[in-house]
This record gives C-alpha cells, structure tokens and sequence, in this order.
C-alpha cells in the first residue's frame, strides 16, 4: 500500500507535508520544486452487504514555481480491476495568509473502464479562524459520455502540531458521467497525524456515506521527500 521513497538529502528545503486529504477534493497547496510526494491509501467500499475495495497511488512532484506534475491510479478487487488512471498538473493561482486558490487541468486516458476526458479543477484555501481552513473546489468535466459537475467542500481543524480532523460535504451532477441521470451527494469526516522528526510523512484514516447507500473507508499512507538539490 505503502512505497517507500529513495530520497537525497536536503531535507531543509521541505516543509511539513501537506496531502491531498480527504476523499473527495483536494487542497490549493502544490509540494517544492524538486521533491517528490506519494500518497497511498486502501479504499474499502460497503453497498446492501456487497464489498469491495481499491488500492489507490497518488505520485507529485514539484515543478517550476508554485507548479506540480500528478499521476494517480490504482487496482480495485472484487472484481479485480484497473481503476481510472489521470495525469494531470496544478498550478498555484494566489497564495496569502488570507487566501490561497489554485487551478489544476487533469486527463483520463482510456485505459480503465472510466470514460476518457479530462477536468478543470478550481480550489481554493480560506482560513477562518486559528487552525481552521475552509476548502472549496469546483470541478467541471467533460468526457466521451457527456459532462459532469463534482463540488466538494471540507474543512479542516488543526489540532496541535501533529493532528488535524476534517469534515467534508460534495455533491455528483450527475452522479456518473458514463449514465447522464440522477445526482449524488454525500459528506463525511477524517483525521490525520503527521509523522518523523520533520514531519514529513502523514497516515490518515476517513469515511463518507452517500445518496446511494455506499460507504467508503480509507487509511493512507503518505510521504515527501527531495530526489535532488534545488536549482
């Protein structure tokens, strides 16, 4: 589940991770140039009695100033299967103690049974009080079978310097771009603790029910590092 990094050396140049947690959205935050973030979860799913699961890899590395590189896949089981892969890269828009926004493009090439298309993803960071930060995305998609709306929206609690909990709200319009009906909705919670010394890796455990009785667990596994020095 979890890939262990082969890492250089400069571990001053990092900052504590900060991981595209929770399940649904992600954050305005991009990883340092140069460094390189993997974050892993196991994704057991639950819906009328019926199991199944996923493994899921998300890879970032930091380009540029204020860019990321992203790939992200994975196999489910039951039945085993490949689960959608995407690449995509994020760009920080506007970064201030007030307010961070960022826009990240991403594409599903067809090699899963998730249609292919790509998405625009719009995020934002808004601080509302002493370890408290409200995110919001806006995702507009369009793929071989038509388009779709996803807004997922969470806030996160800080809780000393290791821990944070989250709560987390979306919305699917609709549900599956591959059948054009209906909606899905759903909300959900989470904690973190970051771990090490500098506090560079992160394990998390989350879950989130939606409109159409499935519930999703999640433990992950995360970890940052530098591969080279900084220009």
């Amino acid at each position: 589940m979890f890939l262990p990094l082969l890492t250089a050396v400069n571990w001053l140049q990092l900052l504590p991770i900060g991981t595209h947690r929770p399940t649904q959205g992600i954050s305005a935050a991009v990883v340092e140039k140069a460094s390189l973030q993997v974050e892993s979860g196991w994704q057991p799913f639950y819906h009328d009695g019926f199991r199944s699961g996923e493994f899921v890899l998300q890879v970032r590395y930091g380009i540029g100033t204020g860019g990321e590189l992203l790939a992200t896949g994975g196999v489910g089981y039951f039945p085993w299967r490949v689960t959608p892969l995407s690449v995509a890269i994020k760009k920080a828009l506007y970064t201030d103690p007030a307010f961070s926004s960022a826009v990240a493009l991403w594409g599903y090439p067809p090699l899963s049974q998730h249609p292919m298309g790509g998405q625009v993803w719009l995020v934002g960071d808004l601080p509302l009080w002493k370890g408290a930060v409200l995110t919001g995305n806006f995702i507009g998609g369009y793929f071989q079978s038509g388009g779709q709306i996803v807004l997922p929206f969470f806030l996160t609690q800080s809780l000393l310097k290791r821990w944070s909990t989250w709560v987390e709200g979306f919305i699917y319009l609709p549900a599956r771009p591959i059948r054009m009906r209906g909606n899905k909705y759903g909300a959900g919670a989470g904690f973190q603790v970051v771990l090490g010394n500098m506090r560079l890796s992160a394990a998390d455990v989350a879950f989130n029910c939606d409109s159409e009785g499935t519930i999703q667990l999640m433990i992950g596994l995360s970890a940052k590092r530098v591969l080279h020095r900084k220009d």
